[in-house]
């Protein structure tokens, strides 16, 4: 009995030590150039040292366009801008949207300055068993990716007719002054030449964030730089709810969620 008993204490202390833990610190540092300006970055660390330095070198390549480990003062060093150049990434700053034993996802945000500055927001989403990246389009069958952009267009079409319908009534408002009546002409001009198609082809790269049980999808908005501060929609976001989508996951995501 008592050999029974250290075999299955024996059996749940692997389990356990199997189990990976993952955290996430924050690295932060001030520009040099510029002391009010703090950069802020995920760094992972606990369970597998070898996936954490995959993932964090990938993230630190791709967002802050330097070769992980070439850093002369910083990683932050060719985005935060020096004395003679302009910085490319302005309040960049981070949020977990998800960490468990088997995925991270992260979204980073900023103001990113090109031939204009203009905010945005980016979401990585990787596999902690192998450190890879995790697109959209690897989680659900054809049948499920079709329904996807089915509902995708059907969400976008939906939220701008609503949108315009309010326009019009204002529009149609004896009182409204030229100056917003001219605002709201072309706020309407904007959401009737708004493209509401997507396609299979473009959810690889399609931005998504997972929760526990359930992923937003997040697409296409219908402004331009010029425009945007008329866009009262700003980018479309559309929920998948597993209980609904679970029955059209690829094989992959079963093993993930």
């Amino acid at each position: 009995m008592r050999a029974i008993f250290l075999s299955i204490m024996f059996l749940f202390a692997s389990l356990i030590l199997n189990a990976q833990t993952y955290e996430v610190d924050e690295l932060s540092q001030k520009s040099p150039s510029n002391s009010e300006e703090i950069y802020s970055f995920p760094i992972l660390k606990g369970g597998d040292e070898e996936i954490c330095e995959k993932i964090n070198k990938y993230l630190i390549e791709d967002h802050l366009y330097i070769n992980y480990g070439t850093e002369q003062n910083s990683i932050f060093e060719n985005v935060w801008g020096n004395d003679e150049d302009p910085a490319m990434i302005y309040s960049l700053a981070f949020e977990v949207d998800l960490i468990n034993e088997r995925m991270y996802s992260v979204t980073l945000s900023g103001e990113y300055c090109g031939a204009y500055c203009e905010g945005y927001e980016t979401t990585y989403t990787f596999d902690l068993e192998t450190g890879d990246i995790i697109t959209l389009n690897m989680l659900f069958t054809e049948e499920g990716l079709e329904g996807i952009v089915e509902e995708m267009e059907k969400n976008k079409k939906e939220k701008i007719e609503a949108k315009l319908e309010e326009v019009h009534a204002m529009l149609a408002s004896d009182t409204l002054a030229d100056e917003m009546r001219d605002y709201y002409t072309e706020m309407v001009d904007m959401y009737e030449n708004c493209e509401c198609v997507a396609s299979i082809e473009y959810l690889e790269y399609q931005r998504f964030i997972p929760a526990d049980d359930y992923l937003i999808v997040v697409y296409g908005r219908c402004s331009a730089h010029y425009n945007m501060a008329m866009d009262e929609l700003w980018y479309f976001e559309l929920e998948l709810p597993f209980e609904q989508w679970s029955g059209l996951f690829s094989d992959y995501a079963k093993e993930l969620f």
